[in-house]
């Protein structure tokens, strides 16, 4: 087990961060994921210089207390990932979307930029107060699920 994210440091090192969304087991043929089953086969995880943790295999409440810490005027990228042994059902990052619209600026766009055909690489925008958060969606697609998979995580907002 990965430990949970970690709470509000004060001094992490500005850097791009990277969050793996990763298959940890085969999807059997012909089920389909029910959001409560999510955790027993997605885990996110992050690993850079401040650390790393991730969501709880198994607890689908996880998803929604994974918080990512982001840095001004850096990169945040979404790699969707599968285990050894898979098969073809490495999870595809579709979109990241604010869950709760207030009009107000973004801590990450909304458009990312598509790499290596499943991931997404944002660049995360300046002008917010340290530790602000911002509560979003992010759209996944497995092969063989008939429909995306939504995981609601959090960004916390770090200056340089």
């Amino acid at each position: 087990d990965t430990p949970p994210a970690p709470g509000f440091i004060q001094q992490l090192a500005p850097e791009n961060v990277s969050i793996e969304v990763t298959l940890i087991k085969e999807i059997p043929e012909g089920t389909q994921l029910r959001r409560q089953d999510l955790a027993n086969y997605l885990q996110l995880t992050v690993k850079n210089s401040n650390g790393e943790y991730g969501s709880i295999i198994g607890d689908s409440n996880s998803f929604r207390q994974f918080t990512v810490d982001v840095f001004e005027e850096r990169t945040v990228t979404w790699k969707g990932k599968s285990l050894a042994g898979n098969g073809n059902q490495r999870p595809k990052i579709d979109s990241i979307f604010m869950k709760e619209r207030n009009g107000g600026k973004r801590i990450i766009p909304e458009k990312g930029d598509r790499v290596n055909g499943n991931d997404l690489i944002f660049n995360v925008n300046r002008g917010f107060n340290k530790g602000d958060i911002e509560n979003y969606i992010i759209r996944i697609t497995i092969m063989g699920q008939d429909n995306p998979i939504d995981i609601d995580p959090i960004i916390r907002y770090h200056p340089d």
